[in-house]
This record gives C-alpha cells, sequence and structure tokens, in this order.
C-alpha cells in the first residue's frame, strides 16, 4: 500500500490550519473557564468542535460548508470518516452553545461551567483522533499544533 500522493499532503497542510485554529480554541476555554468566563469558553468549545470537523471535511476534499451547526458537519465528515465521527456527547446540544454563547439575554439557557469542563475532554479526544491521522509527511507540523507550538 502507498503512501498519501502529493493533493493527499497539501489537504492535510489545509486541515492543519483548521485544526491550529481548534487547537486556539480549546487553549481558550481552559483560560476561560479558570478565569469563570462561561459563555465565552462555551461559544470556544462549540468552535473547536466545528473547526476539528472542517479539517475532516478538507481532508476528503468536500466543500467546508459555512454552517455552525455541528450535526450537519458531523454527517458530512461521517460519509468519509465513520469510525472518528462517532459522536459519544449531544452535538445539538452544544452546537446551541454558538447561539446561546454570542449574545445577551440567553444566560439562564446557557450551559454552566460543569457542563462545559465536563464536555473538555471529550472535545480534546475528537480533536486528537482528528490530528492523529496526519500521514507522517505532515506529523511534525501536526505534534506542534498538539502541543500548542506554531
Amino acid at each position: 500500500m502507498s503512501g498519501p500522493d502529493e493533493q493527499d499532503i497539501i489537504q492535510w497542510q489545509d486541515a492543519l490550519r483548521w485544526l491550529e485554529r481548534a487547537m486556539d480554541d480549546l487553549r481558550a476555554v481552559r483560560v476561560l473557564l479558570r478565569d469563570g468566563i462561561t459563555m465565552q469558553a462555551a461559544f470556544h468549545l462549540q468552535q473547536a468542535i466545528e473547526k476539528s470537523l472542517k479539517a475532516l471535511l478538507v481532508v476528503a476534499r468536500q466543500d467546508v460548508r459555512k454552517t455552525h451547526d455541528l450535526n450537519t458537519l458531523a454527517d458530512l465528515a461521517r460519509r468519509h470518516w465513520p469510525a472518528l465521527v462517532a459522536s459519544p456527547f449531544a452535538l445539538s446540544y452544544v452546537s446551541r452553545w454558538y447561539i446561546i454563547s454570542r449574545y445577551p439575554g440567553d444566560d439562564d439557557i446557557g450551559p454552566t461551567a460543569a457542563e462545559v469542563q465536563a464536555a473538555l475532554p471529550e472535545v480534546e479526544a475528537l480533536f486528537s483522533t482528528v490530528i492523529d491521522q496526519a500521514p507522517a509527511a505532515v506529523a511534525p507540523e501536526a505534534e506542534s499544533i498538539r502541543q500548542g507550538g506554531r
């Protein structure tokens, strides 16, 4: 079996840009939770999932749709990565956090710090699972992103 072709490498390089942003979102979640800024932490958690799923779509050479709906993105990604996108947590619930966390007035229906904290390990696991798929040709860059570097 041969390794990835040149176009696969290019796709992965593009996907790593999405994953770099997803890692930034995960780092922001940790800081925001530590500082008690729950709604923004929820927003960045949703964004980390969204960008991880969009990275899979880039690798699969699919359009990266301008949607924030995690269920839609997961359904598209499952066509190419069925084992990777089997979600252990409720995407529709976290998907709501995108809107709820951005504007005032919905604080009473937004997630609690405990809910965001509880979802964080699962989102980190999704991110790790996605970045673990990177081929050897981009492994050093993938590892740098995983470690939070540039």
